[in-house]
């Protein structure tokens, strides 16, 4: 009878889908000091600043010390807008933060995860939801952890590998396999 139970709540376990909560964080706008011009997003023991005017493109995070652990700056583009887009499982214990980099549409991602009190900048997706003008892929995908790695699942959209030559995939047969080195596209 143990063993039934036992095996029961194996299968039911395996059946539930663990999943990061897209969230959306509260930001205080800093008007002087050293973070003039940014806004903080309090968060798990952390603060992550995202600037505006001319610090417009500067992402950087912080522990709650002030020390600055992260610091990307994507102002050698003509992009406009960096954005960022946080993820959380367990109330912060892992976040992943898709960064949008973005001109008048969406020209892709830089990927942070923070698991374990580390933070990981895994790379960069250049991928684009391909409607309207290209949209964001934070809002058309779920992320999961998936062994060691994260696993990144789109919703049914067209989806636009931007490069040389620009490549269109549908995105139910798409994901990203998030390691804390890289992240990599794959397409059944």
């Amino acid at each position: 009878m143990k063993a039934c139970i036992l095996l029961l709540n194996v299968l039911l376990l395996s059946l539930i889908q663990i999943i990061f909560e897209r969230i959306e964080l509260d930001y205080i706008t800093i008007n002087e000091g050293t973070y003039k011009n940014f806004r903080m997003y309090p968060y798990a023991g952390y603060e992550f600043y995202n600037g505006f005017r001319e610090n417009n493109l500067t992402f950087i995070i912080t522990d709650d010390q002030g020390n600055v652990l992260i610091e990307q700056n994507n102002d050698s583009s003509d992009a406009m807008i960096a954005k960022p887009n946080f993820f959380s499982l367990n109330d912060g214990k892992e976040i992943v933060i898709l960064l949008e980099i973005a001109a008048e549409y969406s020209w892709g991602q830089d990927v942070f995860w923070i698991k374990n009190d580390t933070i990981y900048h895994t790379g960069y997706i250049n991928l684009i939801v391909a409607l309207e003008n290209g949209l964001s892929i934070a809002d058309y995908c779920q992320i999961r952890p998936d062994g060691n790695n994260l696993l990144m699942l789109f919703e049914d959209v067209p989806l636009l590998e931007l490069g040389y030559i620009d490549k269109e995939y549908e995105g139910k047969n798409t994901k990203c396999v998030i390691t804390p080195t890289e992240v990599q596209i794959t397409v059944n």
